[in-house]
């Protein structure tokens, strides 16, 4: 399998950055996803792409994608043994990884809808829509044993949907359970005709199964939102565990049985101490739903999949003590971005990690990190990034006991140095904004009504704004270009009008107010020449605002849903803007109208400025970037 770096960028209007948090992206849902050894690891994706990782002095490293020649129906590892299991309608092949051509490939007679690797040993099972079950050897693809529908089920006559859902097998035995769509489990042996036990108890289709390590339960969830847990020697009932969302999605157990791991579609996962039955401190929000949870052989490191093709890194124990460094804990960050003069790029990615990337001169990309670290040692998941404009002074906010970080970077040193924190803030600080020369700071929350202002010198706060939105909650603020002024906006989230709240326009020296605008904003973005503020309506209307004349003026009245992403291109000729959706606006501030609307392959979540002459930065739900040269899209587009 090929480790070589991944590659990024793309020529055009529209370059791809990938800069996400993540390991690696799939270009489709992934399907199968394992540990082949303790520090590398396989994702294979509905399209057939296969991609590897692994970990080099502490980092991972992600290889090339690699095509098999067929679309995945199902998928499944056999990790041991270095093999990739693939399905596509009523066909059931064997890969060894690193090889595009199938060791063997055949028609199996009947739909597959589940497939499963062992574990530990060469054999392959593969579960059907007729409700028949077959294991074959995984080197040859001999049929071993078949179990029909007649032999798993009743035989009452009744019609039922006996296709096979989901399978597991044991870690080391010939062992085997399985899930139909009539809900009931089967536990099956290898050369045994009919099943150990059944166990019927869910009320939705069940997705996940799992052996306890130790032999001594198995484990069934889904999409009841519940997992199940019953005795392994007689099926009989331990526990249910409820405590999910509405579907849960994955399971993963511990080698050494102490803990059980679970997903769900909140989107977010679980950890239960297995023996107690009791729910550790509930692990981060992952940004999407998660497809796989897989733990290396020793437990130590744990790798998830999400929807969208991300594959994440987490130290989970250390999550669920509160310490976890890749996974956002606590609130869930709302992603940002700052691009920076000197052709610097700062991002705070949906894990709660940061990046730097900086432009490939002469090249349609950008090179840079995956990792935290990278850039500096942030201790802890972040929640809100600021840089200011030269780059100089970035500001952090986490759950730590220093509330907010200001780092400074040092002239030829690579990375940054940390200078101090801040304790006490308003709320989770989730509203951070640095000025243009680094000395101040403002740190706000939407769960808090008070704004904090802060010397980037000294780190002493010198001003407290007390509720300058007048109970309304503060969603956004941010310093104008010269650092001298502030805007703060936000809606009242308790009334009954969605348009109430205020925009407040303040002196950042002295934290008096310029401006007032009894009106309640979500978002805003100042224009370069720091004499305009453009801003969004929770009704969905989009205005612009002169701080000289105080005057507000409606550019568009968009009532389908609020504008949620702002910002101006490079030099400000162009405002791009987005509900959150896979959909860009192009508002051209000359012409005074909308130009037209970009599409792009994930939610938009952030917008910064870019490098050249009016592009745009845009971060995707995710995890990926886009550079876009407006003017030359808009050229793409009329010619």
């Amino acid at each position: 399998m090929d480790f070589e770096g991944d590659t990024v960028g793309e020529n055009g209007p529209l370059r791809c950055l990938r800069f996400a948090g993540a390991l690696m992206r799939m270009e489709g849902e992934p399907l199968a996803l394992g540990f082949v050894g303790e520090g590398a690891l396989i994702c294979l994706d509905e399209q057939g792409n296969l991609r590897a990782a692994k970990q080099v002095g502490g980092k991972w490293e992600a290889g090339k994608p690699l095509l098999l020649d067929q679309l995945a129906g199902c998928a499944s590892l056999c990790p041991a043994q270095g093999l990739v299991i693939l399905s596509s309608a009523n066909e059931l092949g064997v890969w060894a990884i690193g090889k595009t051509d199938p060791r063997w490939w055949m028609d199996t007679g009947a739909w597959i809808t589940a497939t499963a690797g062992h574990p530990t040993l060469p054999l392959v099972a593969s579960g059907h829509d007729d409700g028949a079950v077959r294991v074959w050897d995984a080197l040859s693809g001999e049929l071993i044993q078949c179990w029909e529908a007649s032999q798993l089920g009743d035989n009452s006559g009744e019609v039922k949907n006996r296709a096979i859902s989901v399978l597991a097998w044991d870690n080391l035995e010939k062992r085997l359970l399985v899930a139909d769509e009539s809900l009931e489990i089967h536990h099956l042996k290898v050369g045994e005709p009919s099943p150990i036990y059944s166990c019927l108890g869910h009320k939705g289709r069940v997705v996940a199964l799992g052996f306890d390590p130790l032999g001594r339960y198995i484990y069934s969830a889904g999409w009841d939102g519940t997992v199940r847990v019953w005795r392994n020697e007689d099926g009989s009932a331990v526990i249910l565990l409820n405590n999910h969302a509405a579907l849960v999605t994955c399971l993963a157990f511990s080698p050494d049985g102490k803990w059980l791991l679970a997903g769900d579609n909140l989107p977010s996962w679980n950890v239960w101490e297995v023996g107690a039955w009791r729910r550790e401190r509930a692990p981060s929000l992952l940004g999407a739903e998660p497809r796989h949870i897989s733990l290396s052989p020793s437990g130590a490191l744990a790798a998830i999949s999400l929807q969208d093709g991300r594959l994440l890194s987490v130290d989970w124990k250390r999550e669920i003590s509160g310490e976890g460094r890749i996974i956002n804990s606590g609130v869930r960050p709302r992603p940002s971005i700052s691009c920076l003069r000197n052709g610097d790029l700062y991002c705070l990615s949906p894990e709660g990690g940061v990046q730097r990337w900086q432009a490939t001169k002469g090249l349609a990309g950008w090179k840079g990190s995956h990792q935290a670290q990278h850039v500096a040692d942030f201790s802890g998941p972040v929640h809100a990034l600021a840089v200011n404009p030269n780059g100089s002074s970035l500001a952090t906010a986490q759950n730590t006991p220093a509330h907010v970080r200001l780092w400074k970077s040092s002239e030829g040193e690579p990375g940054l140095r940390i200078v101090g924190g801040f304790a006490s803030g308003p709320g989770d600080g989730e509203l951070l904004a640095i000025s243009s020369d680094g000395k101040k700071l403002a740190i706000g929350s939407s769960q808090a009504q008070d704004i904090v202002l802060v010397d980037g010198e000294s780190l002493a706060p010198f001003s407290l704004v007390p509720d300058p939105l007048e109970g309304a909650s503060p969603q956004d603020l941010a310093f104008s270009a010269c650092g001298q002024i502030l805007a703060i906006c936000g809606v009242n989230t308790l009334a009954s009008k969605a348009g109430e709240g205020s925009l407040l326009v303040l002196n950042a020296n002295t934290g008096k107010s310029v401006w007032k605008l009894a009106r309640g904003f979500w978002r805003l973005a100042w224009h370069p020449d720091g004499g305009k503020l453009a801003m969004s309506g929770p009704e969905g209307g989009l205005v612009m605002f002169d701080v000289g004349s105080g005057e507000p003026k409606t550019l568009l009245n968009i009532t389908e849903m609020p504008l949620t992403v702002l910002g101006f291109s490079s030099q400000g000729n162009y405002l791009v803007a987005s509900c959150g959706t896979e959909e860009l606006l192009v508002y051209s501030i000359a012409k005074g109208k909308p130009l037209g609307t970009l599409a792009l392959p994930g939610s938009v979540v952030a917008v910064s400025a870019g490098m050249g002459p009016d592009e745009v930065v845009v971060l995707l739900a995710g995890g990926d970037g886009w550079s876009i040269d407006l003017p030359a899209w808009l050229a793409e587009q009329s010619g």
